[in-house]
């Protein structure tokens, strides 16, 4: 890692808690009851990983709900229509899989859920051994020269980014958290 590269990461997680903390989404707001997008996130953080572990699934609807109004509100209006049942058993499969790729991949039968959102349900499920893989933060590691598989986000491409995001939460002292939210403030719109 270069020093510029860490410095600019740095800055960018202080930049995102700036950015997130101003914006405050209607929609997840109400949800949560919480008045910006920083403090929904970190409600989620605390809430999300130890219940999805605990159910061993997506048990109530408002759950993905919040993480589609969180990472893709567009999405949102597919989730509400699921049934609760097909939210469940797609989650429970995919849950019961050690292997990640065949994991996120089959996230990507719930509805609305593309590839990016998979791994957004993967973070909120387990956000110390995971990360977010969308164009902003695979176009950030491009810019630097630590990516060069494709920025839109790829599920046969997830593990390789997976492992190249915790090489720079290691060797940077960040949390992997941390390192998607400045890859996402880098990697710009």
């Amino acid at each position: 890692m270069t020093l510029q590269f860490e410095n600019d990461l740095e800055e960018a997680i202080e930049t995102y808690r700036e950015q997130t903390s101003e914006m405050e989404p209607d929609q997840l707001t109400q949800l949560l009851d919480v008045e910006s997008l920083w403090e929904a996130e970190g409600q989620l953080l605390e809430t999300l990983p130890r219940k999805l572990e605990d159910d061993g699934r997506i048990d109530e609807r408002t759950d993905l709900e919040a993480i589609a109004l969180w990472k893709f509100p567009i999405v949102v209006r597919y989730v509400r229509d699921a049934p609760i049942e097909t939210i469940r058993d797609i989650s429970r499969q995919a849950f019961a899989t050690n292997d990640i790729t065949a994991r996120v991949t089959s996230l990507t039968k719930l509805p609305g859920v593309g590839p990016s959102m998979a791994t957004t349900i993967e973070m909120f499920r387990d956000p110390d051994s995971y990360t977010v893989m969308d164009p902003r933060a695979t176009r950030a590691l491009t810019t630097y020269g630590y990516w060069d598989g494709p920025t839109e986000a790829s599920l046969p491409h997830y593990r390789a980014y997976l492992e190249t995001c915790r090489e720079i939460a290691t060797t940077t002292g960040f949390t992997l958290r941390d390192v998607d939210r400045g890859l996402f403030v880098l990697g710009g719109e």
